[in-house]
């Protein structure tokens, strides 16, 4: 089957360039809440020393620190490597810790 609103792409990704086609924008907001431990911390981190104003603001466990995106936790080993929690098991754990989740979706 073939899309004629698809025009490009390459072999490591997919590009949805959409010709034609009436583009709306939409708002997603995601809220959680969560009951930790009291060691975890939330904390600003400087994940690059060499942009030490690029603060993020994020969960620390232990001596590793998290941050939230959409799709799961990402956790901030270094400059070079970006370790995805769930290969350790600590979304699961941090998951369990949820107590509300909220999803709100409106078109703009």
């Amino acid at each position: 089957m073939k899309d004629n609103n698809l025009i490009g792409m390459n072999k490591k990704c997919v590009f949805l360039i959409f010709k034609d086609l009436k583009m709306k924008t939409i708002e997603v907001n995601i809220t959680a809440e969560f009951i930790i431990p009291d060691n975890w911390e939330v904390i600003e981190h400087v994940p690059d020393p060499i942009f030490p104003n690029d603060k993020l603001t994020v969960l620390k466990i232990n001596n590793d620190h998290y941050d939230f995106f959409p799709e799961c936790l990402m956790k901030i080993e270094d400059t070079q490597k970006v370790f995805w929690s769930a290969d350790e098991g600590k979304t699961e754990d941090i998951i369990d810790c949820m107590s509300t989740f909220k999803v709100r979706i409106t078109e703009k």
